[in-house]
């Protein structure tokens, strides 16, 4: 009945498995398709930011041209066209990458390429952490497997202890039986009883002997010792995977708390930055600041932009 108990534990197991890895896929899924967004916002605040450095640039061999700019300001500018197209060509590549991980994920054909009309939302977790806690018990598949591990061996270390009892072996010798047919009569009997007898005799002798060493000997605790070896190992394991998962969750919940308040602050940083881009644009449109000042504007809305993406992510 033990190892029915073992058998039927672990066939729960193997189905729940199933289902893990089913799981598994969803947030894989998810995840690639969170890298995808994230890469096409990253895109397109870079060919946002190439688009005005590109122009600066063309404006900017102008005017040294015309002797109008200095050198300095005129390679400062060009450092930051070479700077933003290559930004821009990176992301590119990586956008192109994040398409193939999606397509290979979803068995796509090969060369997909997704058109996405959505955004990544940030919400906040109100979920304690006590309640994750209990989550990660009942369904983290490193502490389910390990528990199973333990329950099996623990059964198995009551199945060497009982058969580790000693019990003698029974020998039942019932003598020679006999049957004589003939065309007149039929007789059968045991050999030993008195000739002419028809009444049933039987000769029989019990002997009962114990194995003491050996395999499975009443001495031999080798297999009761591994059993019990076995035992204490899984329930050592299960012990250490639910810490160790308790410990990486409350890690990651720290983590996340964290991501949270940057985020608020970044986003804070990208309005006031889109602000003070808006602001300096409109002067630059009427003189009022110089083109520099307009440029430098720009790269920090960018920066703040990609750097929400990559939080939101």
């Amino acid at each position: 009945y033990l190892g029915y108990l073992n058998s039927k534990q672990s066939y729960r197991r193997n189905k729940q498995n199933l289902i893990e890895q089913k799981r598994e896929l969803k947030f894989s899924i998810v995840e690639d398709y969170s890298d995808l967004v994230t890469s096409k916002n990253r895109l397109k605040t870079y060919k946002k930011l190439l688009r005005h450095a590109s122009y600066a640039y063309r404006m900017a061999k102008e005017k040294v041209e015309a002797k109008k700019l200095s050198l300095q300001n005129y390679y400062m500018i060009r450092t930051l066209y070479l700077e933003s197209y290559e930004n821009y060509i990176s992301e590119k590549r990586y956008y192109q990458s994040a398409n193939e991980k999606l397509a290979f994920t979803l068995d796509d054909e090969v060369n997909t390429r997704y058109s996405i009309n959505e955004d990544i939302k940030f919400k906040r977790v109100l979920t304690p952490l006590s309640t994750f806690f209990d989550f990660a018990r009942n369904n983290n598949p490193g502490i389910l497997q390990t528990y199973t591990n333990q329950k099996i061996s623990e059964r198995n270390l009551e199945i060497a202890r009982r058969e580790n009892l000693g019990l003698p072996e029974f020998t039942i010798d019932l003598g020679a039986f006999s049957r004589t047919t003939t065309t007149v009569s039929q007789n059968q009997g045991y050999s030993g009883g008195t000739s002419g007898n028809e009444n049933l005799e039987i000769i029989a002798t019990l002997n009962a002997t114990w194995a003491l060493v050996g395999e499975n000997g009443f001495l031999n605790q080798r297999k009761l010792s591994r059993a019990n070896l076995n035992n204490r190992s899984a329930t050592r394991l299960y012990k250490k995977a639910v810490d160790q998962n308790l410990y990486l969750l409350t890690n990651a919940y720290q983590r996340l708390k964290t991501y949270e308040e940057q985020w608020e602050v970044t986003q804070t940083k990208m309005i006031s930055a889109k602000t003070g881009y808006e602001i300096t644009l409109e002067k630059y449109n009427r003189s009022k600041t110089t083109f520099l000042n307009f440029l430098q504007n720009l790269t920090d809305y960018a920066q703040a932009e990609v750097a929400l993406a990559d939080l939101i992510k």
